[in-house]
């Protein structure tokens, strides 16, 4: 009976990872040092989404009223730094032990 619920948490990993979209997926971890720094530089998103995920919700609400963003645009703009999140903590990082490992809980 021990081992079900291992079955069962490692089909769901596997799925997890199975609904990022290959272009989402982390190629090169970062190192501890740049860590925090990582969405910006692994060019997984783009300038504007970039703006969008660091953009407060009251800029956003206002920029969507006036037409200069779509919605669709900053779903899929957090959606991204969702995935890129979620990989980072898959990936082993455990805030402020600086420990980064290559190896997937």
């Amino acid at each position: 009976m021990g081992s079900n619920w291992e079955q069962l948490a490692a089909d769901k990993r596997k799925r997890i990872a199975e609904s990022i979209s290959s272009d989402w997926l982390i190629r090169t971890p970062p190192s501890d040092d740049r860590l925090f720094a990582y969405p910006k530089e692994s060019g997984l998103l783009s300038a504007q989404e970039i703006e969008i995920t660091e953009s407060s919700a009251t800029d956003l609400v206002a920029q969507l009223a006036q037409g200069k963003l779509k919605s669709v645009d900053v779903t899929l703009a957090f959606c991204k730094r969702a995935a890129i999140a979620q990989q980072l903590v898959r990936l082993g990082f455990m805030a402020g032990t600086g420990a980064l490992t290559n190896e997937w809980l």
